[in-house]
């Protein structure tokens, strides 16, 4: 690693399962219908803004909001 570049400042691959959700995400109901579009929109357009995680325990990440 670049002694200039922190592990913040890398894009690495994770897998799903090590992904849990975030405690602080106000967000508890998810309405089918708009996850239906926004996987619809991805599946045509890719991911526009990159999803970030931040470490919270050995091997586990959660979204950073």
């Amino acid at each position: 690693m670049d002694p200039q570049t922190s592990p913040i400042d890398q894009i690495v691959e994770v897998l799903l399962g090590d992904i849990s959700p975030s405690p602080y995400q106000p967000r508890v109901h998810f309405d089918d219908a708009e996850l239906d579009e926004l996987a619809a929109s991805i599946k045509e357009k890719g991911v526009l803004q990159p999803i970030t995680l931040r470490p919270d325990q050995e091997s586990r990440y959660s979204r950073h909001t």
